[in-house]
């Protein structure tokens, strides 16, 4: 992106900070595989901005399910 790496992580920490990100369920969520593309994209990111203490291959992501604890959404 071309951004130096202590903006991008100021940025996140704002995005996170102000609930950007969905949240989801704890009860429904689902975890699935990492593309490729995912996998380099994780990895460049991590690598520019110092986090070279973990691996991508550990990292899970996950998708929405639907459940009554969350109102289906």
């Amino acid at each position: 992106m071309g951004m130096k790496p202590y903006i991008m992580a100021s940025a996140l920490d704002t995005i996170i900070a102000q609930r950007l990100v969905r949240k989801l369920c704890d009860h429904c969520k689902l975890e699935r595989d990492k593309t490729d593309v995912e996998s380099q994209l994780i990895s460049d990111m991590m690598q520019e901005i110092g986090m070279k203490s973990i691996s991508v291959e550990s990292l899970k992501l996950y998708k929405p399910g639907e459940c009554d604890q969350c109102g289906h959404t």
